[in-house]
């Protein structure tokens, strides 16, 4: 064997590990997995970027909402292995829960589609189960509200140093930040367009939902992420 050929099988030896965690090959979806389930967890606030908007001027729409949020990992097995509680108070952390958003957010590997999908389901009896994550006999007894949620696939993927979710539909291989479904409690088609960016340290969450006729029904028009900054470890 000549000094060159010796050469070459010592590089692809040595490329041979990050061959194996190419672009959203399992290993690198494993990843991805480990840090959502890492990062994500804490208290988060909004008030870091209301206060840039009052010194520099807020976008288009406005200033966003004073939006405080809770993600915790649980152990509820009878859910799912991998599993995170949220809530949302808007006004501040003494606030009450804003309705419809204790959610339980189910991970999982998905390498058909080369992602991390995160189902979001909400709670059923809500107001039986407020800082669930707090109470490990709320947790053994905490459902699924089988009216909401399941329609849509929110794929999480590899960006750099940070992990972004967008939603995809359930039977489409492609990821454009977009689904559309019908509401199994009101009938009413709708089009939902997310997307989330998650480091360490923050979270930027943009999320519209639309009417069958284009118009927006939730979210905002200039289409900007609410910033989120991780005040806190939740418990």
């Amino acid at each position: 064997m000549t000094f060159g050929t010796r050469m070459l099988c010592l590089a692809c030896l040595a490329l041979a590990p990050f061959q194996a965690s190419a672009t959203n090959s399992e290993p690198e979806l494993r990843w991805v997995m480990e840090r959502l389930i890492e990062w994500l967890p804490g208290e988060y606030s909004s008030q870091p970027q209301l206060e840039l908007e009052k010194t520099y001027g807020a976008p288009p729409d406005g200033m966003h909402y004073d939006w405080y949020r809770v993600f915790s990992q649980v152990e509820v097995p009878h859910i799912g292995e991998h599993v995170i509680y949220g809530e949302l108070r808007v006004g501040g952390k003494e606030q009450p829960i804003l309705p419809g958003t204790q959610v339980l957010y189910i991970i999982t590997l998905d390498p058909e589609h080369g992602a991390v999908n995160v189902s979001g389901r909400r709670v059923k009896d809500p107001e039986e189960y407020e800082a669930a994550h707090l109470d490990p006999a709320k947790l053994a007894t905490i459902a699924l509200d089988p009216e909401y949620g399941g329609n849509c696939n929110f794929r999480w993927r590899k960006h750099g140093d940070q992990i972004v979710g967008r939603l995809a539909q359930p039977d489409e291989s492609f990821i454009d930040g977009t689904c559309s479904m019908v509401s199994r409690r009101s009938g009413v088609a709708m089009t939902w367009d997310a997307e989330w960016v998650l480091n360490p340290s923050e979270l930027w969450i943009y999320d519209n939902g639309y009417l069958e006729d284009g118009s927006l029904f939730l979210g905002r028009e200039d289409r900007t992420h609410i910033r989120l900054t991780k005040v806190g470890h939740s418990q």
